[in-house]
């Protein structure tokens, strides 16, 4: 199955970005549970505890995000987690909501082409509102900016 492959491409570096961003931020992982958990991070600030789902987007290759929606697999609707962190492929912008506005966001279904060259057919994701994210980028000094 295709996606593993992508898994294992995407899921390391991903988890990375993220981890940058949440510890710039000033929270810090206390837990990185293995893959396809109910969520990819625990991180915790004082005495407050969040759990965070982590994909990157491979067809998002800039800072500006160039959709109007953002597609989250269907799959994540399992997802535990209280946020959601979706990392461009360059791993220099990330787009962050809470986990409950994808499970309430429209599901469509796509036929996708994978970057390995294969195809899904009428695969579901949740459609979540670009206007509904946060979006951040590092700066040309390696900060987390929050983008306006």
């Amino acid at each position: 199955f295709p996606v593993w492959g992508l898994l294992e491409k995407f899921d390391g570096p991903g988890k990375e970005v993220a981890v940058s961003y949440i510890e710039a931020a000033g929270w810090k992982v206390v837990e990185s549970p293995e893959a396809y958990g109910a969520y990819d991070l625990v991180i915790k600030k004082g005495d407050e505890v969040k759990t965070v789902e982590v994909e990157v987007k491979t067809s998002w290759g800039r800072i500006d995000f160039p959709f109007v929606t953002h597609h989250v697999a269907h799959r994540k609707g399992t997802s535990k987690a209280d946020l959601f962190v979706q990392v461009n492929r360059l791993g220099n912008a990330i787009a962050v909501c809470p986990m409950s506005v994808v499970h309430k966001s429209p599901i469509v279904k796509k036929d996708c082409l994978l970057p390995d060259g294969q195809y899904t057919v009428n695969e579901p994701f949740f459609e979540v509102p670009s206007c509904r994210m946060t979006y951040f980028f590092r700066d040309e000094k390696g900060q987390w900016r929050q983008r306006t």
